[in-house]
């Protein structure tokens, strides 16, 4: 009876195992952490702009530089993919949360080598996961008051 009890409970880890989600990439570190957001201020409320460098214009994204940006001041959030950064070919992403006037950033960032073998579905998610979590994050750190929640549905235009 002990034997038959351990292989169920071994069978049962096994389905829960195979049942569970792959686990995010873990995010890479920038010394020093991402600067200022403060562009973002200038930038439609309530609305997620794109452009490829938009600290510089609005000029359309390309295959080598896309951002998205959302300015719900007090609250700016920074999405970026960028081609060949640090070295490496593919490209990168970068998810930036800050609040005006508060010194703390919080921010996730990911090679393409951990996101290649994403469907563009599971890629969306997981970049409106951390979009979410960011948002979530630098509020608590910076003890805003009202929490905002941000729309990330918008964000599908930013696939490689």
């Amino acid at each position: 009876m002990r034997t038959r009890s351990a292989l169920v409970l071994a069978l049962a880890s096994v389905a829960l195992v195979a049942n569970q989600a792959p686990s995010d990439p873990e995010s890479g570190t920038i010394d020093p952490p991402p600067g200022s957001l403060d562009y973002v201020e200038g930038l439609p409320a309530r609305n997620w702009a794109f452009g490829k460098l938009l600290w510089q214009g609005p000029e359309p994204c390309d295959e080598s530089s896309c951002e998205a940006a959302y300015n719900a001041s007090p609250l700016f959030i920074l999405v970026q993919r960028q081609a060949y950064c640090c070295g490496s070919p593919g490209y990168t992403l970068m998810i930036v949360g800050r609040v005006k006037g508060c010194a703390s950033v919080s921010y996730y960032l990911v090679g393409s080598e951990h996101l290649v073998h994403m469907a563009d579905l599971d890629r969306l998610k997981l970049v409106q996961r951390h979009v979410s979590g960011i948002a979530a994050a630098i509020q608590d750190r910076c003890d805003v008051g009202v929490k905002t929640e941000i729309p990330t549905t918008a964000l599908i235009r930013l696939k490689p």
